[in-house]
């Protein structure tokens, strides 16, 4: 199993506040074409300064989503979890809760096995 501080007690408090971060992306974003922007680049700018994340489409197809800096680095910090769960033999994208929880519990108790419960 690979060492990383995610799996040590010290990080394991730093876990628990990446997961109380306020979260901006909790739905569906708003979708805006090329033009809008174009028209309103203000505005836009300011609501998602607010936190409101917005996509953007140019020729009908999807190109981009905006979202502000803090939501980014959120993001950032969520991915080095995923990859460290990951790197550990957990894939967070497919496991059910059950699964997160047994591979947690193992590898709390210290086992070798905790790549198993991803299995």
């Amino acid at each position: 199993m690979p060492s990383s501080p995610v799996a040590s007690g010290r990080n394991a408090t730093a876990v628990r506040k990446l997961a109380r971060e306020e979260r901006q992306i909790l739905d569906i974003p708003r979708t805006i074409g090329i033009t809008e922007i174009q028209r309103r680049l203000a505005s836009i700018l300011t609501e998602i300064g607010e936190g409101r994340p917005t996509t953007i489409y140019s020729s009908g197809k999807f190109v981009g989503v905006f979202i502000t800096p803090a939501e980014y680095y959120r993001l950032r910090k969520l991915s080095r979890v995923v990859s460290w769960f990951r790197t550990a033999g957990l894939e967070l994208a497919t496991a059910d809760e059950a699964a997160i929880a047994e591979f947690v519990r193992r590898l709390r108790e210290g086992s070798s096995s905790a790549s198993e419960a991803a299995g």
